[in-house]
């Protein structure tokens, strides 16, 4: 038993997802867990010392995940008490989101009901004077609500989202019933308006905006084309902090150091600027587990002790699972940590393979390729099929975009954090006068570092425009838990070691209960209808909420689909933001037969949009309208 707290971290993680998905049935999971109990007994004659340990120390970790989620689920909110009644509430602002129809704010409550964290949407009315930061005291009335279930299947799910924020309640309000009592703004959030106020008159809007995204996690400064253009073709993770921006930091700064970069002294330096820097990201998911495993590295290094990258992912999972149990469903959580496991097993196992193979061949190409290709096959192994799930989308394209914009990174980002450093600089010189000492370095750096943001933008832009971008409903769940599995273990040193000790029923048990567990779990948990691989989350006829007007999707029992109308709103794309998501998700690709029973917006503009994304091979009208027939699709 090499790594235990690696068996800690996925015993615990599953034991949360099992409660998450189990809510109303823990009596049964509570048997599942006594009758995997009764397996591994049965199985003790087979099993070795460390093997019985490893089974005691995974049970006991997923007990441990399902009390722990169990206890987070059962927390009450106050607040719900006085559902859709007004209240005052008075707390300190910790995250704000600008919407197109006002401003959304992450607020810590001091004083009122709750001491829990709210989600408060502030309605634009155009009266307020200014807009509160984060780190503002403010007192806000308004009404409380539940937050949000998924109007259709695949679409945003505001009560799971800010579950991993620490949110039960929603507060609506108006920005006249909201009142600043403090402006002592967050360091981390001054930092970031100080550098967009800056950057945006040298570089351009959009450029800032970008750099802002890439630099800070923070998208709300992007143009809708360049986000969606950067999700299309595989480059979504360059647009969160995560590892690669944590790690770049950390070299910077022991590259400052020199020689000086492995002292004691230097090393917490160095977690000093990876945590300080997820701390301008807010402390996401991603930018947290990066900066707790720099942490566990330097002082690795500290004490002279070698550092497992797979180990140290698993103490810092466990960590932010332990912290707040419910980011175990935050999709920046699951795709850094599947990155980071990745990473740490499938790369070394591939590049073995390779490299025995160029071996063999006695090929210096293919060790060329096997250092510099596989690293890169690795990545979209991992990464690719999870992404195409989430983002319904896959482009042949990601694979050479990748390793560019990836160097484009470690370009970009150490040349940003220099700027901001001017930046700063010129603002505390400012005071005396003697800000035009720097003030040329300044402009030139930050065209500079504009131009080059603007040119991986553009290549984003350009790349998703091209043949071999292509939505796509993605694996369906059975068979991407089956695939992960399958990735996993053909990585995993114990399997070898299985293999080479002959301990065959182990073996068998072991891909036994990974392939019906690839037909149970997503049939249990409701995305499926059925415990079969293929199988999606199936219903005959849906009447998918369009917001305004309607709209029928009927499946037919040989797998055609048929849309009665489409809907249609002037505030939004109803076929691109509502329709789109949800047949990809159901893992449609083309709509076989589109009816619109009349051509009013609210009925027919719905499919007109759906029809500039996904193929409608035909089109049926009532038959007062056919004049209109060429005219309408335009």
């Amino acid at each position: 038993m090499r790594r235990p707290l690696v068996l800690l971290f996925f015993g615990f993680s599953s034991g949360c997802i099992l409660v998450w998905y189990g809510q109303e049935q823990l009596r049964g999971l509570f048997l599942l867990t006594f009758l995997i109990s009764i397996t591994f007994l049965f199985l003790i004659r087979w099993l070795e010392r460390d093997m019985l340990l490893a089974a005691a120390l995974s049970l006991a970790a997923l007990l441990a995940g399902m009390v722990s989620m169990k206890t987070e689920l059962s927390r009450t909110e106050p607040l719900l008490n006085h559902l859709n009644q007004a209240m005052t509430v008075t707390g300190v602002v910790i995250r704000e989101k600008e919407s197109e129809f006002g401003k959304s704010l992450l607020v810590r409550p001091q004083s009122g009901l709750s001491r829990r964290r709210l989600w408060v949407y502030v309605s634009s009315s155009g009266e307020s004077p200014e807009e509160p930061w984060a780190g503002w005291n403010i007192q806000m009335t308004g009404t409380v609500e539940k937050p949000g279930f998924p109007r259709n299947p695949g679409s945003f799910d505001q009560r799971t989202y800010l579950r991993t924020l620490g949110v039960q309640a929603v507060i609506d309000t108006k920005e006249e019933e909201v009142r600043i009592l403090e402006r002592s703004t967050d360091l981390s959030a001054k930092f970031r308006h100080l550098l967009e106020q800056r950057w945006n008159p040298v570089m351009g809007e959009k450029n800032c905006g970008g750099l802002m995204g890439f630099l800070f996690g923070t998208s709300d400064s992007m143009e809708e084309v360049t986000l969606e253009a950067f999700q299309k073709i595989g480059l979504g993770h360059l647009l969160a902090v995560s590892g690669l921006h944590v790690g770049l930091v950390y070299g910077a700064v022991q590259k400052l150091l020199g020689s000086r970069g492995r002292t004691v002294y230097a090393q917490i330096v160095c977690c000093f600027a990876a945590v300080f820097y997820a701390g301008l990201a807010g402390f996401s998911a991603s930018a947290s587990r990066a900066a707790l495993m720099i942490v566990i590295h330097s002082v690795g290094q500290m004490l002279f002790r070698p550092y497992d990258m797979v180990t140290a992912a698993a103490i810092a999972g466990m960590v932010i699972l332990m912290r707040q149990p419910c980011q175990i469903m935050s999709s920046g959580f699951q795709l850094s940590m599947l990155a980071a496991f990745g990473i740490s097993c499938v790369l070394p196992r591939l590049s073995y393979a390779a490299e025995q193979w160029a071996d063999r061949k006695r090929s210096q190409k293919l060790r060329w390729a096997a250092d510099h290709v596989v690293p890169l096959i690795s990545i979209q192994l991992v990464m690719g099929p999870i992404c195409a799930r989430r983002f319904q989308c896959v482009s042949l394209w990601s694979l050479g975009l990748n390793p560019l914009c990836i160097a484009g990174a470690g370009l970009l980002i150490p040349m940003a954090l220099g700027l901001a450093c001017i930046t700063v600089l010129l603002e505390a010189l400012a005071s005396l006068g003697g800000d035009w000492i720097f003030r040329p370095l300044f402009l030139l750096l930050a065209k500079f570092t504009g131009s080059l943001m603007a040119g991986m933008m553009n290549l984003g832009e350009l790349a998703a425009n091209l043949p071999g971008t292509f939505h796509t409903g993605g694996f369906p769940p059975g068979l991407l838990i089956l695939y992960y599995l399958i990735l996993f273990t053909w990585s995993s040193e114990t399997f070898y070691l299985l293999l080479r000790k002959g301990k065959k029923l182990l073996i068998v048990s072991w891909i036994t209960a990974g392939i019906c567990a690839a037909h149970i779990f997503p049939w249990w948990t409701g995305t499926a209808t059925a415990p079969l691989l293929w199988s999606y989350e199936d219903y005959p006829v849906v009447f998918v909420d369009v917001g305004q007007g309607d709209c029928i999707h009927l499946q037919t029992p040989r797998g055609k689909n048929i849309l009665i109308d489409g809907g249609g709103s002037s505030r939004k794309l109803v076929g691109k933001d509502t329709l789109l998501p949800y047949l990809l998700y159901r893992g449609v690709d083309k709509i076989d037969l589109a009816l619109a029973t009349h051509l009013h917006q609210d009925h027919f503009q719905g499919l007109t949009e759906l029809s500039q994304e996904m193929k409608i091979q035909q089109l049926g009208i009532y038959e007062a309208n056919r004049y209109r027939e060429d005219t309408v699709l335009d």
